[in-house]
């Protein structure tokens, strides 16, 4: 799902930015890792028009992702970003952390934002070839 909306944003010309979230914090772990600043990462994440964020929240994150979570995403204010998870927006907190930090992400998210829920649907499953019977 998260590509099929990254290929027709590109399509539309925008600026679109694709990542999966297990790699934006192995991303941030190898910058801490080499001691480099986090400031070229933000701006790596805040320029896109459209910045899709895939797997969000599969894996719960550590405060200090999430405080960089909170920095990107004030960077992209009024700008699109889409989060493909399997969790419900309701468990959102606890997985970010469940403090303060996590409550600020989500502040920033979702004052602003559509939800579209599939539901059960799981599209691997729907357009394999060898659908189970």
């Amino acid at each position: 799902m998260a590509c099929a909306i990254a290929n027709a944003a590109i399509e539309k010309c925008y600026k679109t930015l694709y990542v999966r979230l297990p790699d934006l914090i192995q991303e941030l772990e190898e910058r801490k890792a080499m001691h480099l600043s986090k400031t070229v990462l933000y701006k790596k994440y805040a320029r896109p028009t459209l910045l899709i964020i895939d797997e969000w929240l599969l894996q719960p994150t550590t405060e200090s992702f999430c405080n960089c979570l909170l920095e990107i995403f004030e960077r992209r204010k009024g700008l699109s970003t889409v989060m493909c998870t399997l969790y419900e927006q309701s468990e959102w907190h606890n997985r970010l952390g469940g403090n303060v930090q996590a409550e600020s992400v989500i502040d920033r998210i979702v004052h602003n934002c559509v939800d579209i829920v599939l539901g059960d649907l799981n599209m691997r499953a729907y357009t394999s070839p060898t659908k189970m019977k």
